[in-house]
């Protein structure tokens, strides 16, 4: 890996972790004060930064085509994956608070795996039943859980500097086993070492 590459690698975690540790944190704050339109606000900008920064770091093209040859652009994916993850939060929160934080962290776990699988899926080329499968995904959905329901737990106990340290412990740690998982699988598929 030359130095520009492993500055790119560099630049994209910063700005995809903090960029959605900054975006969820907020989004919490305003939820929790009602103001929910600058929730969602806050959440749809800081998701559209960290893929953007996924997007230029892996030179993904306008159209991306999958195994079976066929073609979607990047932009109506990004969507998608964005309005997805919106909703994933939305609903954990929701479920933790008028419910259980288990039942919280059981549809964000299950949600955020399947947002991870077809962010794997798109990026690699691959099946979904694979990345659904993949351990190392299955990892990195479960480290998010831990964050986002930790984030919500502590901060409805009246800790949210817990929450938030949690939070930003779960993003560094996936952000991390993303960088390295993608970085050996993307240069697998592409041929080089």
């Amino acid at each position: 890996m030359n130095n520009r590459s492993r500055l790119s690698g560099i630049i994209t975690f910063i700005v995809t972790t903090f960029g959605e540790f900054i975006a969820v944190y907020y989004w919490l704050l305003f939820f929790n004060e009602g103001r929910i339109a600058w929730a969602v606000a806050v959440l749809l900008i800081g998701f559209i930064i960290e893929r953007g920064a996924v997007v230029l770091h892996f030179h993904l093209p306008a159209w991306i085509t999958d195994q079976k040859g066929n073609k979607s652009p990047i932009l109506l994916i990004l969507i998608f994956v964005t309005v997805s993850e919106i909703l994933t939060w939305v609903m954990m929160l929701q479920m933790s608070v008028h419910l259980s934080y288990m039942y919280g962290a059981i549809i964000f776990a299950i949600l955020i795996h399947l947002i991870h699988s077809y962010e794997a899926k798109v990026i690699l080329v691959g099946t979904m039943k694979d990345s659904l499968l993949n351990p190392g995904t299955i990892t990195l959905s479960l480290v998010e859980t831990f964050g986002a329901v930790g984030l919500v737990y502590f901060t409805a106990h009246q800790k949210p500097i817990t929450g938030a340290c949690v939070l930003l412990g779960s993003l560094l740690v996936e952000h991390t086993l993303q960088v390295v998982g993608l970085t050996a699988e993307t240069k697998g598929h592409d041929g080089s070492k």
